[in-house]
Parts: C-alpha cells; sequence; structure tokens
C-alpha cells in the first residue's frame, strides 16, 4: 500500500513539522505495470482516512429504454446524455450500457448516478477536435463530472479516447520544433479521457481506459475518490498519456490497478497552495 496525503501547509500544524514536503510524486508506466496502491488524505486532526463511498439510488435503468440501440456508425452522444441527465432528473440509481460499440463524443456525468458499462460496452470517442474544444480554445474532457457528488463509473466496459489522432499532431508539433532548434518542446493542447472536477464522493471500478489523447484519468479537487481495479492502456510512444493524476484530493483510495502506458503511470500533485505528503507505506506486486 502507499498512504499519500494533500494539505494545506497551515492544515497540518506542527504535529508533521518533521515530515519531508513535496509537491509531486511521480510513478513510470514501468514501476506500475502492475500495482496495489492507496492513497489516503490525512489531516492532522484525522481519525478515519478511508474514502466515503458514493451512495447511489437503488433504481435501476437500462439505456435502450431511452432509445434504440446505435446503429453502425451512429453518433450516439446525444441518446446517452439524455439517459444520463434523465437518471439525474429521476433521482438518480444506476445507468446500464449494454454490451455493444458506441460512437460518442464529450459526456457530462451528473450526480448520484453509477454508470454501469457491461462486458463488451465499448464506447469510443470521436477523434474531431472541434467537438472538445471549446471558446477559450482550450479542450474539455471526454468525460466531465464537474461538481458533483455521488457519481460512480462501474462494470467491465471500456472508455476509448481513440487518440491516435491527437498523438500524430503533437508528433509532427515536437518534430517540427526539433527541425527549427527549439530547445524546449511544445506541448499540444489536448483533452483528458475522464475527469472530475469539485467533485465528493467517486468511485472508478473495473473499467478499462485506453488511448486517452492525453492524461486518462484526472481527479481534481474532489474529496473522497475511491479508483479500484482499473485497467489503463496506451502505447509505449503515446505522447503525455499518465494513467491517473490526481491533483489536490482529499482521502484518496487508489488500488489494484494495471497501468501500462506512455508516460507516467501516475503523478500525484497537491494542487495550488498545496505542499504536503504525510505519510505513505508502498508495497509492490510482480507483474
Amino acid at each position: 500500500m502507499f498512504y499519500y496525503g494533500f494539505a494545506n501547509e497551515a492544515t497540518l500544524g506542527t504535529r508533521f513539522a518533521c515530515m519531508r514536503f513535496f509537491r509531486l510524486f511521480r510513478a513510470s508506466r514501468r514501476h506500475f505495470a502492475q500495482i496495489g496502491l492507496a492513497l489516503v488524505a490525512v489531516i492532522a486532526q484525522a481519525t478515519d482516512v478511508a474514502p466515503a463511498w458514493p451512495q447511489i439510488p437503488a433504481r435501476h435503468f437500462d439505456l435502450f429504454h431511452y432509445g434504440p440501440p446505435p446503429s453502425l456508425g451512429q453518433d450516439y452522444t446525444a441518446p446517452l446524455q439524455q439517459a444520463i441527465d434523465a437518471v439525474a432528473l429521476a433521482g438518480g440509481g444506476t445507468l446500464e450500457v449494454p454490451a455493444g460499440e458506441y460512437s460518442v463524443g464529450p459526456l457530462n456525468l451528473r450526480s448520484n448516478l453509477n454508470l454501469q458499462l457491461d462486458p463488451g460496452a465499448h464506447l469510443k470517442f470521436s477523434a474531431r477536435f472541434s467537438d472538445y474544444r471549446e471558446a477559450n480554445g482550450k479542450f474539455r474532457p471526454l468525460v466531465l463530472a464537474a461538481k458533483c457528488h455521488d457519481v460512480m463509473i462501474s462494470g467491465a466496459g471500456t472508455l476509448d479516447g481513440n487518440g491516435d489522432t491527437w498523438w500524430q499532431r503533437q508528433n509532427q508539433i515536437w518534430a517540427e520544433a526539433k527541425e527549427h532548434h527549439v530547445k524546449v518542446r511544445p506541448d499540444m493542447p489536448r483533452p483528458h479521457l475522464l475527469v472530475f472536477r469539485d467533485c465528493q464522493r467517486v468511485r472508478v471500478q473495473g473499467i478499462t481506459l485506453t488511448r486517452s489523447p492525453m492524461f486518462h484519468c484526472v481527479p481534481t479537487g474532489c474529496e473522497d475518490v475511491t479508483i479500484v481495479g482499473i485497467n489503463i492502456e496506451a502505447p509505449l510512444d503515446s505522447p503525455n498519456t499518465d494513467g491517473i493524476d490526481p491533483s489536490g484530493c482529499r482521502r484518496t483510495l487508489i488500488q489494484e490497478c494495471r497501468i501500462d502506458n506512455g508516460d507516467d503511470g501516475m503523478a500525484l500533485k497537491a494542487g495550488a497552495g498545496g505542499e504536503a505528503v504525510v505519510a505513505f507505506e508502498y508495497a509492490r506486486r510482480n507483474a
């Protein structure tokens, strides 16, 4: 196990003054081909650092109740988003996505939702840059939960970021920079695959994340995050395809995940204004 805490320096007080503070822990893909990893945010007065689980209402919804199964090549973004919104409007529950091939664009998760991807459910995201470009010129995540509570993605299905086109453009930019003797390689803005932003009680379990244009799973500014038993896959030469990058989160557990990608297996960040890693214990299993 690896215990990792994010906290504001003022929160810690003198009790942890003797501990080593640092901003970033990085683990390469080679170090975490097969991992059992736990991260737990620790604050000075805490007695229970285990993250709370999402409380999902015991209601079940079938995706195809809201529309027919996708036809070959159909853009299924609108039907899937409408189903997600309908479940939220009904008070929440588990939305089951049956096995099948789904061509989708950007999706927004909601509170009180478990998006359950059945075995064989394969959500392949559009490679059109315009689908994700925001007004400020940046790119939004492929899947985003913003200011949500009690949100979960589970099952044995796949979120496929379809990142090849993005990687090709990034490699082209790097090649052009090298040709013009630019010393610092410029990174092209690219979307992340799965982002939880300012959320409470988050759980990601069992699914596969693959071929993200950039980072795969990014919880930012969240509380009570559990990521367990997921697979993250990307080619060894895919640029900046970090596995799990939690930033400024509290009470975070990451356990039994398999990460095989082209960059950092994990990059642990304290977030703006945070500095402290307060306790850790690490054990690694061989692949």
